[in-house]
């Protein structure tokens, strides 16, 4: 006889330490609860998962996935308010799900100016431009912010290329003219190169490419038919990790900087993608996802890598809570922050949302051995985790009970959490080097904009 497992029900023999765990119960006004109701998605079923602790983390089955004696029956799942992620051209990958193409207030308000919660503290507008400004980053050296833009001289809207600022906004200079979006980049550690993935329409291939911005040179890495995202430079310079789909299915790869050396790191029927470098470039960190069978849910996992022939020497499988995706390294490489599925409760009722969750990783045998501590209060849901340069905070972003997003930090060391910002829609919180600013992703009114936030002691 099969055993139905409501999602209301706690499983309190925990495999894995949670701490930090207390049950959630988060209240809304009417407008926004049918806000939700409206937007929410159906959870599926499936025997290989359940969840346990009071904040509903999910876990492989302990029941004998073989007898088919056990269902978890998921609640339905909140669909998030994010930022603009952009699709790889042709890449049939679920970029939309559990999203809301643009955020908005429940009760059809206009959407409030983000507001700095402390007096000492302060944030500033980088940009105005009525084309959509996103995923900004830091350069290492503290001087400029890089980011992605749509925006032309013309005031038309075009493809997305790269762009950069220095840290007061100013001195805003276009530095890619692609025949296509530039998908995603990633900045050297010495801030001379700039990584990057597009896709040519024109000739219907997908690159990787190098800015000098030494000398205002573009270099190919790599062009291929098949689709290739998210290239990670190593910390050394002299490598690239990057996904590629090949035979319709997604692995790791590494390439040489100058492109002469290929290797392919992973070969699983899994769909292994989002490559991570650990600090010191020993590791590189992927997400996973199996792609047969019963429902499955990502994990990450590591590779030991080889940086003087560009070879895995060993594959760690995670050990920890399911369903994640990885979105930082700690600075000394001891833990890592990420995403993770949740079920909380809101107005008495089981949803599915997403926390922001760090844990320490220990590598040991053939597993990577992590325990979740939950950053999140009671919020709808949390996303976008990063360390500070100093390894004592995470900031994160948090859609509120209000309906707004907001800028959160919590310190690992006294357990505070502290919601920076209020109102309006912030996005991807990224730390300055020096620790003292966050740049972040910010949605007013249809429009896309770059703000940044100097913070008190």
């Amino acid at each position: 006889m099969k055993r139905y497992l409501l999602a209301t029900l706690i499983i309190v023999a925990c495999t894995f330490q949670i701490n930090n765990a207390l049950a959630v119960e988060t209240d809304l006004n009417d407008e926004l609860y049918e806000y939700l109701m409206a937007n929410k998605t159906d959870g599926p079923s499936g025997s290989m998962y359940e969840s346990f602790g009071t904040n509903f983390i999910f876990k492989r089955s302990s029941y004998d996935n073989n007898s088919n004696d056990f269902i978890y029956q998921y609640p339905n799942r909140i669909t998030f308010p994010t930022r603009l992620i952009l699709p790889v051209e042709k890449n049939d990958s679920c970029l939309s799900c559990h999203r809301l193409d643009y955020p908005a207030i429940a009760d059809g308000k206009p959407i409030p100016t983000t507001k700095i919660m402390s007096e000492n503290s302060s944030i500033t507008t980088l940009t105005t431009d009525i084309a959509d400004d996103i995923l900004p980053m830091w350069g290492p050296k503290n001087k400029n912010i890089f980011w992605l833009s749509n925006r032309s001289s013309a005031g038309i809207s075009k493809s997305y290329q790269l762009w950069k600022m220095d840290s007061t906004g100013n001195n805003k200079r276009q530095l890619t003219e692609e025949n296509g979006d530039v998908v995603y980049y990633n900045v050297s550690k010495d801030e001379n190169l700039v990584v990057y993935s597009t896709y040519n329409k024109a000739q219907s291939t997908y690159n990787i490419k190098i800015l000098d911005l030494n000398t205002n040179t573009i270099s190919e890495v790599i062009s291929s038919d098949n689709i290739i995202d998210r290239p990670e430079l190593s910390p050394d310079g002299n490598w690239i990790a990057y996904s590629e789909k090949v035979d319709n299915n997604w692995d790791i790869f590494v390439i040489s900087t100058d492109g002469s050396t290929s290797k392919r790191l992973t070969d699983s029927e899994n769909m292994d993608t989002n490559p991570m470098w650990s600090p010191n470039g020993a590791f590189i960190a992927y997400k996973t996802a199996p792609v047969s069978g019963d429902y499955n849910l990502t994990t990450e996992n590591f590779i030991q890598f080889d940086k003087n022939n560009g070879t895995a020497e060993q594959i760690f499988s995670w050990e920890g809570v399911q369903s994640i995706q990885m979105s930082n390294w700690r600075p000394d490489g001891t833990g890592i922050a990420y995403t993770a599925e949740i079920v909380r409760y809101i107005d008495g009722s089981p949803f599915i949302t997403y926390a922001a969750v760090y844990s320490d990783v220990v590598f040991r045998d053939n597993k990577a051995v992590a325990y979740p501590l939950m950053l999140s209060e009671s919020t709808l849901g949390d996303r976008g985790a990063v360390f500070s340069p100093n390894n004592e905070k995470v900031a994160y972003w948090s859609w509120e009970p209000d309906g707004t997003s907001a800028i959160r930090v919590y310190d690992l060391k006294s357990g505070k959490n502290t919601k920076i910002t209020s109102g309006g829609f912030a996005f991807y919180p990224y730390w300055s080097p020096d620790g003292n600013k966050i740049v972040f992703e910010s949605y007013t009114e249809n429009q896309r904009d770059i703000k940044m936030i100097k913070l008190d002691n």
